[in-house]
């Protein structure tokens, strides 16, 4: 779900900045990257969900952050500095990955979860 609401934030932004194109592009690839978990964590390299030591992130997390070396990279040759829309996009997809382990332990997500497999078995 944090996914999904990750992506719809950065594709929001995109429209609303289609015609500063550097900004654009930068929120379409970050709405992509976003969504990138349910393909990575399928990779067979044994248990994409096992932690990291003591962080808060798996395997998974950190393969789809690679995807964010590119853009960076990008940023760094193209423009001398990485762009706003890169820091703090990119911020928020590494933010969001432990934000939601955090959130799937909470009551209140408990409750939205069980009305949702109810409403699915009906």
């Amino acid at each position: 779900m944090t996914d999904l609401a990750l992506f719809a934030v950065f594709v929001v932004f995109a429209i609303l900045w289609r015609r500063d194109t550097q900004s654009h592009k930068r929120f379409m690839l970050l709405a992509t990257i976003g969504l990138l978990d349910a393909a990575v964590i399928r990779w067979p390299f044994g248990d994409m969900t096992a932690g990291i030591g003591a962080a808060p992130w798996t395997r998974t997390d950190i393969c789809v952050d690679l995807f964010l070396v590119p853009m960076i990279i990008w940023d760094i040759v193209s423009r001398g500095r990485v762009h706003r829309v890169t820091l703090i996009g990119g911020l928020a997809v590494i933010a969001s990955q432990p934000l939601r382990v955090l959130l799937s332990e909470t009551t209140i997500w408990m409750r939205v979860a069980g009305w949702a497999i109810q409403l699915v078995g009906k």
